[in-house]
């Protein structure tokens, strides 16, 4: 039965669903667009999907993780729309595992020392073995081959392994947690993915990253719309704010 005050409207709607199959009936539509981007430069990509406006009413939901697992989870059949790599080497693998893709240098990001303690996060600390730091591992993590390469060409590489003093980390995010818990001393990562955390940090000059976005799925108009937004004029702005130098 229907409500006593119920519109004209309401009541043809409900007869309407009484008798048409619920796959005729009219339904709220959405697309989404599935990121699959490096934590280490989340706080970029959450940025922009907190701005991205379509009139078409898109969804974009991102997923964060090492550059080389998601790599792996694309060549696997992962459904991502975009990928965004802390480095082009990880783009220039999917081209070269037959992935047909559009892609363009995104920003370029520096790389840093970083600790909550006192001290700890400055390039000397780290040359002297004075603390324990974490970095990605370098076989999926970019800034993790940056900071390895820094601290070879730095000479100390071999005696902080041999010491125990440098550790390797799956990804971004648990190189953050460690040193905020105190279980290392600091780290060596990308500087957009402190910027925003307390303590103090130290620019490795020379040993900069960058970003590369991919769009994977060519013919999906949402997903375009979202990869052109990234290289837009106005987010150009909103990477500068965020300490990234933006390559476009």
């Amino acid at each position: 039965m229907f409500p006593l005050f119920a519109s004209g409207r309401s009541i043809a709607y409900s007869l309407l669903a009484a008798l048409l199959p619920a796959c005729l009936l009219p339904t709220a539509s959405f697309a989404e667009v599935l990121v699959g981007s490096a934590a280490g430069v989340r706080q970029l990509v959450d940025e922009a999907v907190e701005h991205f406006k379509d009139s078409k009413g898109v969804v974009v939901s991102a997923s964060y993780s090492s550059s080389g697992k998601l790599f792996q989870q694309i060549l696997s059949g992962a459904p991502f729309d975009v990928f965004v790599s802390a480095h082009p080497s990880w783009v220039d693998r999917l081209e070269k595992g037959g992935v047909k893709l559009l892609r363009r240098d995104w920003a370029e990001l520096d790389t840093v020392v970083w600790s909550v303690k006192e001290g700890f996060g400055r390039i000397s600390s780290v040359l002297e073995g004075k603390g324990v730091y974490a970095t990605v591992d370098p076989s999926v993590g970019p800034s993790g081959e940056m900071a390895v390469k820094f601290l070879k060409d730095r000479g100390v590489y071999e005696d902080l392994i041999s010491r125990k003093r440098l550790v390797f980390l799956p990804d971004t995010t648990r190189v953050v947690l460690a040193v905020r818990s105190g279980a290392v001393d600091g780290a060596l990562l990308a500087a957009v993915a402190v910027r925003s955390l307390e303590g103090e940090s130290e620019v490795l000059p020379g040993y900069s990253l960058v970003a590369t976005v991919a769009l994977l799925s060519l013919e999906k108009e949402e997903a375009r719309s979202f990869f052109d937004f990234m290289f837009s004029k106005s987010f150009r702005v909103s990477l500068i704010k965020l300490g990234a130098r933006p390559l476009f």
